[in-house]
């Protein structure tokens, strides 16, 4: 997981335009889904418009990566209808005792799931489907108080205060300040925020190790390889420097966060 600067005041020309008009469209949607919702109504989300922007995120602010553990969705078809939230929409979930539970609310219903900020962009990450069903699900563990209802907490920047999630969110959160990786692609926390992470996410586990094994791997040959071309031209490496760290710890980079940890380990 890395840091993500994403900001749609700064785009320009079409997808500024697209953005707009999705926005328009999701607005209108979350407008009436709140209204119904609290009048007692059901109503279903438009799976259009959320496909739209996991689709358009995908491919322009995590450059077809899983947005938590960073897996390269895209190439290698990783990539279908995933539980795309950070706070889920639909229903709620805690580990208790090593199952997962429904989150009660004080008068004993179900929490029904944070379906009012279901089309806001901060709360929306593409995900591959080892975060989202076999990690993640609908579990969403906080420090403080628990909100359902849209007129407590309108919006996920007044949500996060009221409740202090436990998950690391990559727009808001340094994750490299929370998490550390290491050889054969282990992962540590160094917060308890990045412990809770781990945990629901299962990070540390062999799946997830492995591929990051591979990454680490895969970057330093490439890089002993990069040593080696530098000395027979002659030229400093720092020329070929920059090209390589884009290529392994950019942010297009699949473990981007993992690689760059493993390559100060190795270079001491």
């Amino acid at each position: 997981m890395r840091h993500v600067n994403f900001d749609p005041s700064s785009l320009r020309g079409k997808d500024a335009t697209w953005w707009k008009h999705w926005s328009a469209r999701a607005d209108a949607e979350k407008r009436l889904l709140i209204k119904a919702r609290l009048s007692g109504e059901e109503r279903d989300f438009d799976p259009v418009i959320l496909s739209e922007l996991k689709e358009w995120l995908l491919h322009n602010v995590f450059y077809n990566k899983c947005a938590l553990c960073e897996y390269d969705v895209v190439s290698d078809h990783y990539y279908g209808d995933s539980e795309e939230h950070y706070r889920p929409k639909s229903e709620v979930t805690e580990e208790h005792g090593g199952h997962i539970e429904p989150v009660l609310m004080p008068d004993g219903h179900p929490h029904p799931g944070y379906y009012w900020v279901a089309y806001d962009w901060r709360n929306l990450f593409p995900l591959c489907p080892r975060c989202s069903r076999k990690g993640k699900g609908t579990q969403f563990p906080i420090d403080a108080e628990r909100v359902s209802d849209p007129r407590k907490g309108p919006d996920t920047e007044t949500l996060d205060k009221i409740e202090v999630p436990q998950l690391l969110n990559p727009y808001k959160d340094y994750p490299a300040k929370d998490l550390k990786f290491g050889v054969k692609g282990t992962v540590t926390a160094l917060s308890r925020n990045g412990l809770a992470t781990i945990e629901v996410l299962h990070l540390g586990g062999e799946a997830f190790a492995t591929a990051r094994q591979w990454q680490q791997e895969r970057a330093w040959s490439a890089f002993e390889l990069l040593i080696a071309q530098a000395a027979r031209q002659a030229r400093p490496i720092s020329e070929l420097l920059e090209r390589y760290m884009e290529t392994y710890t950019g942010p297009k980079a699949p473990f981007s966060q993992a690689v760059s940890d493993y390559l100060d380990i190795k270079l001491g």
